[in-house]
């Protein structure tokens, strides 16, 4: 086995001592990009995402556009909201802007807006200037929203839960039984077997009050969302009138949303390096 070299000594007699350096540079900071580790541990920046790619699959870091993250744990519903918006983050914006092409090619005044790091994608693209009333419980949809002139938005609170940055519980639950919008962008952590499913029980409570007021449903996923799993049951997926999603989506999954009769979007994803 070869090993690096920075040209001051430091060499690496195996990879695993080489990633535990990775991790530890990561952890130290929270943060770290690709680039810093290359220079401080003196290996190719390529050498450097193998690494980041390996301690990404065993969960112990979180790789972003803009670098890598610490994490401690393994990511799941609930966890910090910046986290959870790295994950397949070109995936997410594609989709966010597919779905924001949807509610204004079909001219839709009043939308309720899930919580979600993908549904945050939506709030973000929506144009300032297109009339539109949106309703939404996520706090980071509703500050994204916020002095856009021709959207009126309604914010639906209750309980902040601060890893999902969302309102919920009873009262959340109250606020939108008191409404009635024509579509719904929803969201969850997974969806397989003809299901979607969320990470926690306050979640699905409130999608599930969602789809009651709503006219049309249009679920937003990024195709990863396809191959996990989640614990807790949101509905049926032929609940929802249309699937937005990246093009990663399996040919077996597409063929079975079309054989249920649901409206199938999907866009491509700029590949970075």
């Amino acid at each position: 086995m070869t090993s690096e070299s920075d040209g001051t000594g430091m060499r690496y007699r195996h990879a695993s001592e080489r990633r535990a350096a990775v991790l530890a540079l990561v952890q130290r900071d929270g943060f770290a990009n690709i680039s810093e580790l290359s220079k401080q541990l003196g290996v190719s920046a390529v050498t450097i995402r193998r690494d980041v790619q390996q301690l990404e699959t065993e969960e112990r870091v979180q790789s972003t556009h803009g670098g890598v993250l610490a994490t401690t744990s393994p990511v799941r519903e609930g966890s910090h909201f910046q986290l959870r918006s790295s994950r397949n983050a070109e995936a997410k914006r594609a989709v966010g802007g597919a779905t924001v092409e949807l509610l204004i090619g079909r001219s839709y005044r009043s939308v309720g807006i899930d919580a979600g790091t993908t549904a945050l994608e939506v709030a973000l693209q929506l144009h300032p200037s297109q009339p539109m009333t949106v309703f939404s419980h996520s706090l980071p949809a509703l500050s994204a929203l916020n002095g856009r002139p021709k959207i009126e938005t309604v914010g639906i609170g209750g309980l902040l839960h601060p890893g999902t940055q969302a309102f919920a519980g009873p009262a959340t639950v109250e606020g939108y039984s008191r409404l009635r919008f024509e579509v719904l962008v929803l969201t969850a952590t997974a969806v397989r077997d003809g299901q979607m499913l969320c990470g926690n029980d306050y979640d699905a409570v409130t999608k599930q009050q969602m789809m009651r007021v709503t006219d049309v449903t249009i679920l937003a996923v990024d195709s990863s969302k396809f191959e996990v799993t989640s614990p807790y049951f949101i509905d049926r997926l032929d609940r929802v009138d249309t699937v937005v999603t990246d093009d990663g989506l399996r040919p077996e999954i597409a063929e079975w949303l079309s054989s249920a009769g649901i409206e199938l979007v999907t866009v491509p994803v700029e590949q970075t390096s």
